[in-house]
Formats: C-alpha cells, structure tokens, sequence
C-alpha cells in the first residue's frame, strides 16, 4: 500500500478499481499490490507507485509507515 500525500494541503490520491475487480469493485483505493518474488517492500511499493499512476521514485524516498496484510476469501494471501 503507498500513500500519495500532496505537499502543502495533504491530500492522499485514490483511485477506483474497475468494477470487475475480484475485490472492492467500483471502490476507491489507495496504490497497492503484491510483493513480487525476492522483492523487498520498499522496491515493491516503488514499482506498483510507477505501474498504477506513472510517478517514479527510488525505493530510499519512500517513508515505511506501515504494513496491511490481506487474505482473500479464496485463501490467498
């Protein structure tokens, strides 16, 4: 999960998942996603960041805050 904080007013970005989506359809959201294999959390944020709103930053200028976890319905983690 990566919040997008704004400078100065502090607003976070959200966006609405497809109402396809398997989870949460139609709802907003922040940027998140899977680790991918060997990848560290603050590469994986860095990476989901870029694939999910085209914002580019190195794994060092992101701030660790916090960690969700999420098991689906189906078991997956």
């Amino acid at each position: 999960m990566v919040l997008l904080q704004r400078p100065g007013d502090g607003h976070v970005l959200t966006l609405r998942h497809r109402l396809t989506s398997w989870h949460s359809p139609g709802l907003l959201t922040v940027i998140g996603g899977r680790l991918d294999d060997g990848e560290f959390l603050d590469e994986g944020a860095a990476r989901e960041l870029f694939e999910e709103v085209g914002v580019r930053n190195a794994p060092h200028q992101l701030r660790f805050c916090q960690l969700p976890h999420f098991f689906a319905a189906d078991g997956e983690r």
